[in-house]
């Protein structure tokens, strides 16, 4: 168990500092994962069958559509629309944009995945934030934050 400690641990290095080494953060997760199955499958605390059937290939196609279709909304403009449309309704006020995106965002993580709510409004906040010319970051936690109050 130590040594997979040490590989997780080498892993989140190599992710954190990749401003240093210019390798991409996504090749060191797939190297850490593959570095771990073998490291897994040569002490035996891996079992490749279990590890199948533990994913919930429901999420994993739900996220990946939801994606293809935040991908396509993003060069159509339709974030954009929306974003414009709650800029004007605060009128630039950020706790009342604030609670329209948080409601919106409780309201749809009821009947969505909690992630998959983020993954279509973080695109969303980002415009609206940067509309009225204000960080999206804390517009970006509570919808995390409530995201997973809601759902």
């Amino acid at each position: 168990m130590l040594i997979s400690g040490i590989v997780l641990a080498a892993t989140f290095v190599g992710i954190f500092t990749e401003n240093l080494h210019g390798f991409h953060r996504a090749k060191f997760a797939m190297l850490g994962a593959i570095i771990m199955i073998i490291v897994g499958q040569y002490y035996g605390f891996y079992d490749s069958s279990l590890a199948v059937h533990a994913v919930d290939w429901n999420v994993v196609f739900l996220l990946g559509c939801m994606m293809a279709i935040v991908s396509v909304m993003i060069p159509t403009g339709g974030f954009q629309v929306m974003a414009s449309y709650m800029a004007r309704i605060s009128k630039g006020r950020q706790f009342l944009l604030l609670f329209l995106l948080g409601s919106a965002v409780t309201v749809l993580s009821l009947l969505l995945d909690n992630v998959t709510t983020v993954v279509i409004f973080g695109p969303l906040i980002i415009m609206v934030a940067r509309s009225i010319k204000v960080s999206p970051i804390p517009f970006l936690m509570a919808a995390a934050l409530l995201s997973d109050t809601g759902g």
